[in-house]
């Protein structure tokens, strides 16, 4: 299973300044295209934002056909969309589990079982479980 990450703002605190930019780019794109630019357009107008602000501004400079290629080839809406509505998913989900290990702390707390019981059952820790 590959891992995914999300880049989008708020930007994370990755090492790599480059990957910092690229986040910064693509969150420009689309903030163009939710201000109501065609994806041809934001790309155009981030292209030359990114370079005025110093964003990819050498990548960008000798590279932008390349880019304006391969994000019409990989933007797909209808794909994002899709991806947002599982990632979404997938967090409440994982939300989910996680508000039911602390309750099942809580009521293992409540029922007067030992700390050592409900670490063992749960996966909380010592410090988690003492906050309940």
């Amino acid at each position: 299973m590959s891992r995914v990450v999300n880049i989008e703002k708020p930007f994370h605190s990755f090492p790599p300044a480059a990957l910092s930019q690229y986040a910064a780019f693509v969150s420009q794109v689309r903030e163009t295209v939710a201000s109501g630019y065609t994806l041809d357009e934001a790309i155009e107008i981030s292209i030359r934002y990114c370079i005025e602000n110093g964003i990819m501004k050498e990548y960008l400079a000798e590279n932008s056909d390349e880019v304006r290629r391969m994000l019409n080839f990989e933007w797909d809406d209808e794909t994002y969309e899709k991806v947002i509505r599982a990632e979404s998913r997938d967090e409440g989900r994982e939300e989910g589990r996680a508000e039911a290990v602390l309750e099942t702390a809580r009521k293992l707390k409540t029922e007067g079982a030992e700390i050592v019981l409900i670490r063992k059952v749960t996966g909380l820790s010592a410090e988690e479980i003492d906050a309940l």
